[in-house]
C-alpha cells in the first residue's frame, strides 16, 4: 500500500515536471491565454495591471478545464460574441485593495491561498481568464481563502460543489452507516459520488461499472466493492452479486450517474420496497435537460452556492483527506500553460477524468 501511494505521488510529480517545462515567464509580465479563431489560442503578454480598491491581484496556480470550455473552443462565433473561459481557478494572493474580504468575511493578505468562482451572470466582469499567470479579480468573482488546502484540492473544489450539492439533497446524509447504496455508473461524477458520500460516513457503497480501472479507483475513493457489468449476462447477475455484497438485502438508495439508459423498472429491482431512486445523469457535463425516467429525478444543476454550501463543501474536502481518499487521482491530465490548445483537445476527446491547466 505505501508503495502504490510514494508510486503515485511520483508519477504526478514527474507528470508536472514534463508538462510544464519551459513555461517560466517574467514576473513583471501578464501572460494570457486567449481563444482568437476556434482551435487555437494565442499569448497576449502586458503589464501587470494596478488595481483598484475592491480588486484584488492573484498569481494564478491552476485552473480545470470545463466542458463548456471544449465546447467553445471548437465553435465559429459570430462577431461581437465574447464567450469566457478558465472561469473557476486558484492561486495566491499578490496585490489586495482596500479592505476586501472574501466570500466568509476574511480579510485577504499577500500570501493567501484562494479559490475563484464567476458569479452567476457575470460572465466577462473580471478583467481576465484563469488561463494566464495571473488574474484580477473584482466583486464579480467569488473568492474563498483557503490556506489549509493543497493544490489539487483547490483545483477540484467547483467540481466536488456541484457534484456535493447533489448529492445532499437526495441522499439523507443522516442515515450514515445505516444505508445501503448502489451507484451505477464510474467516471468522474459517480466516483465523486462516491468520494462525498464516504466522507459522509456511508460505508455500505457498491459501484456498478464497465471499466475495471475506474472501479478499483472507485474503492479508493470508499466503495466497498464493485461490480463489473460486462461480466454479467443479466440484470439477474448483476443483481444476486449486490444481494451477495448485502448480506441478501437489496439497496436503501440507488443512484444513477451514467448515460446508458436504465429503465424505471430495472432500477427499481435493485432497492428495497421502501428504498429511493434517483437519476443524477444530469450532473454529466453538467448537463441542463431536465430528465424525466424517474419520479426522483433531479434535472437543472444549481448555478450558484450559498456561503454555507462552501463551507458544507470544505468541510467534505476536509474529511477526504483525514480518511485518505485520494482524490488527486481524479486529475487524470496535466498540462502546461503553455500546452493549453493540447489540453482542450484532450478534453475534446474525452480522455481521463479532470484536465488541469497548471502556471509553474
Amino acid at each position: 500500500m505505501l508503495d502504490r501511494k510514494v508510486d503515485d505521488i511520483v508519477k504526478i510529480v514527474l507528470s508536472e515536471v514534463q508538462a510544464l517545462q519551459g513555461s517560466k515567464v517574467a514576473e513583471d509580465k501578464i501572460r494570457t491565454a486567449v481563444l482568437k479563431t476556434p482551435e487555437k489560442y494565442e499569448f497576449e503578454e502586458g503589464c501587470i495591471p494596478s488595481i483598484s480598491g475592491n480588486e484584488v491581484l492573484v498569481k494564478v496556480e491552476g485552473c480545470c478545464l470545463s466542458f463548456s470550455d471544449t465546447v467553445e473552443f471548437l465553435r465559429e462565433h459570430k462577431n461581437g460574441y465574447t464567450p469566457f473561459f478558465g472561469q473557476y481557478g486558484t492561486g495566491v494572493v499578490e496585490k489586495v485593495g482596500t479592505n476586501v474580504v472574501d466570500a466568509f468575511g476574511s480579510s485577504l493578505q499577500k500570501g493567501d491561498k484562494v479559490i475563484g468562482i464567476i458569479k452567476k451572470n457575470s460572465f466577462g466582469a473580471s478583467a481576465d481568464t484563469w488561463y494566464s499567470n495571473y488574474v484580477v479579480c473584482n466583486p464579480s468573482t467569488t473568492l474563498l481563502k483557503v490556506n489549509s488546502l493543497d493544490l489539487d484540492s483547490r483545483l477540484i473544489f467547483k467540481k466536488v460543489l456541484d457534484v456535493y450539492w447533489e448529492v445532499k439533497r437526495v441522499s439523507k446524509m443522516g442515515r450514515g452507516n445505516s444505508s445501503n447504496v448502489v451507484i451505477f455508473g464510474s467516471k468522474l461524477e459517480a466516483l465523486l459520488i462516491t468520494a462525498i458520500l464516504k466522507a459522509n460516513d456511508f460505508n455500505n457503497i457498491i459501484i456498478v461499472g464497465a471499466d475495471e480501472e475506474e472501479l478499483r479507483l472507485a474503492k479508493m475513493l470508499g466503495a466497498k466493492d464493485t461490480v463489473i457489468s460486462s461480466e454479467k449476462t443479466s440484470v439477474e447477475g448483476i443483481q444476486e452479486a449486490i444481494l451477495s455484497e448485502f448480506g441478501g438485502k437489496k439497496a436503501d438508495m440507488v443512484l444513477l450517474c451514467t448515460e446508458k439508459a436504465i429503465s424505471p423498472s430495472i432500477t427499481k429491482r435493485f432497492a428495497v420496497s421502501e428504498g429511493s431512486v434517483y437519476d443524477l445523469s444530469n450532473l454529466i457535463h453538467n448537463r441542463n435537460e431536465k430528465i424525466q425516467r424517474f419520479e426522483d429525478s433531479h434535472g437543472i444543476s444549481k448555478t450558484s452556492f450559498t456561503d454555507e454550501e462552501y463551507r458544507e463543501c470544505l468541510a467534505i474536502l476536509d474529511s477526504a483527506k483525514r480518511k485518505n481518499l485520494p482524490l488527486y487521482r481524479l486529475i487524470s491530465h496535466r498540462f502546461s500553460l503553455k500546452q493549453i490548445n493540447e489540453a482542450h483537445w484532450a478534453g475534446i476527446r474525452e480522455e481521463g477524468m479532470l484536465i488541469g491547466v497548471f502556471n509553474r
